[in-house]
Parts: C-alpha cells; sequence; structure tokens
C-alpha cells in the first residue's frame, strides 16, 4: 500500500483536516476544497500543487476553485500562471462547460484610476455578456471603468470556458488574451 501523500493543510482548520486528507483520497476534490474559505483556494492548491496534478481531476478541481472562489482571481496571479502550465490542455477545456460556437465577442469590465487607459485591458477572463462586463467594472465603484471587447475566434485560445455562475466566462492565458485586438466600447464611472 502506498503511503499517503504530505499535504500542506495549514489554511485549513485542524479540524476538518482529516476530513481535507479522506476527501482527496476519495477523489472527491470538491470536498477537499471546501474545507478551507474559497478565497484560501490558491493557498491550499499551490502548495500541494506537485501531489494533486498527478490526480485525475487535477483540471476539474482548477476549474472549480477558479469558478467558486468569492474573491478576484487575478490577485493570485502566481499560482494560476503556475497551476494552469501543468494542467492539461484538453482535459481543462473538457473540464468546463461546453465551448460555444466561435467567434464570439468577450468582454472584459474594468476599474481603478486609469482603467480607460489601459494597454492591454484582458487578464485570464472575460465574458460574453457585454452587461456582465458592465457589472464587473463598476462592481467596486472606482471612478473610471471602461468595458473592452475583443473576438474569440479560435477554440485553442481558451483554457476553459464556464457558465456555473452564468456569466458566460471564457478563460485564456493572459499572455494569449494580450495579443487579441481589443477595442474600449464603454466607458462609466465619474471620470
Amino acid at each position: 500500500m502506498k503511503p499517503a501523500p504530505k499535504l500542506n493543510l495549514s489554511v485549513v482548520p485542524g479540524f476538518l483536516r482529516r476530513k481535507a486528507r479522506k476527501a482527496l483520497a476519495a477523489g472527491d476534490y470538491a470536498g477537499f476544497l471546501y474545507t478551507t474559505d474559497s478565497t484560501l483556494y490558491p493557498r491550499l492548491i499551490g502548495p500541494n500543487l506537485q501531489t494533486l496534478r498527478r490526480t485525475a481531476f487535477f483540471e476539474p478541481m482548477l476549474v472549480e476553485a477558479w469558478v467558486m472562489t468569492r474573491s478576484d482571481n487575478g490577485a493570485h496571479f502566481d499560482f494560476c500562471e503556475n497551476a494552469f502550465r501543468y494542467a492539461d490542455r484538453a482535459a481543462l477545456l473538457a473540464a468546463g462547460d461546453p465551448l460555444p460556437s466561435l467567434p464570439l465577442p468577450m468582454y472584459r469590465g474594468v476599474s481603478g484610476a486609469d482603467a480607460c487607459d489601459i494597454a492591454e485591458p484582458f487578464g485570464y477572463s472575460g465574458t460574453a455578456d457585454f452587461e456582465k462586463a458592465k457589472w464587473f467594472a463598476g462592481r467596486w465603484q472606482w471612478q473610471s471603468q471602461a468595458v473592452f471587447m475583443a473576438e474569440v475566434s479560435e477554440p485553442d485560445k481558451v483554457l476553459f470556458y464556464t457558465n456555473m455562475r452564468n456569466e458566460q466566462e471564457f478563460v485564456l492565458d493572459p499572455l494569449t488574451a494580450a495579443q487579441l485586438d481589443h477595442e474600449q466600447v464603454w466607458t462609466g464611472g465619474t471620470q
């Protein structure tokens, strides 16, 4: 019998660590994730990346962690870059929802001091829903808000697509996203 892999469960409350180990051993990636707060998913997966990437459920777990976190995934850029680099691209795409027929417009709502002057507004994700992009631009109430649009036309540019939160979200590698031609299609806030 193989010994259980050593896990770093420092972000899991002590009384839930046994549950986390059991969930992982049973292949229940959601049960494993749900032993900690969703904002801590990157800090649960990151230190355990070498162990988790060898599981059959690594890619579905990444999609689940991305979708179910309550925080801005862009704040965990290094984690995302490492995790997605280790993922099998076909398995990651299959772990999401079926990709809609392409080409489709992809919108990204941004905000901040210079939101309207961003040279490369696309990070990891965008949405096919213009109104949802406006919501993302305005959710933090910054003075400067904008929505940019680019066309997604090639399936191999998409890491995965999900509509689990009714956001019609495309997740792309930021380097790929930066290469898309984009245009600003809306501004808001108090500029």
